[in-house]
């Protein structure tokens, strides 16, 4: 006669169940993993955009106390406006932190005068166009001749969560 119970004594439906119910638990883990880390990401990017803006009007502040002109503004490498410790690290300083932290992937396209960033986790990433890569790129543009309204904008809109 064959013995319905597995080797812990535990009947092989209930081990069976178990092992399911073990799985499920796992699963929606994973996923609130993934959106927790994709949470992060967006609000690091919220974080870097608000800094860089208000790097730029620092510089537009000193330069009008200083008496000088804010034309080259628009042309400048926005992430040259932020401080040292709000910089994103290069890939070598970075080796030694989180996975979140080594996703970020900025860059700027000096022929374009724009500031990309490509997301690693853009599941929940919806841009303006269908057609258009993952990626999210911001400018600083004026709408005045003087340049004394210079801010930076985003180029291609998107909404992220």
């Amino acid at each position: 006669m064959l013995s319905r119970k597995g080797r812990l004594g535990l009947p092989m439906y209930e081990l069976g169940l178990g092992m399911l119910m073990a799985a499920i638990v796992v699963g929606v883990a994973a996923y609130g993993i993934d959106l927790f880390l994709e949470f992060g990401e967006k609000t690091a990017v919220d974080t870097m955009v608000m800094n860089i803006r208000s790097g730029i009007r620092l510089e537009k502040a000193r330069r009008i106390v200083a008496g000088e002109s804010m034309h080259d503004l628009i042309r400048r490498n926005p992430l040259e406006f932020l401080g040292p410790s709000a910089k994103p690290a290069s890939r070598a300083e970075m080796l030694n932190l989180s996975d979140v932290s080594n996703s970020f992937d900025w860059h700027y396209e000096s022929q374009q005068s724009v500031l990309v960033y490509r997301p690693s986790r853009h599941r929940h990433l919806k841009l303006g166009r269908a057609d258009a890569d993952m990626l999210l790129s911001w400018q600083i543009r004026a709408r005045s001749a003087d340049a004394a309204d210079a801010d930076l904008v985003v180029v291609e809109p998107y909404q992220w969560f």
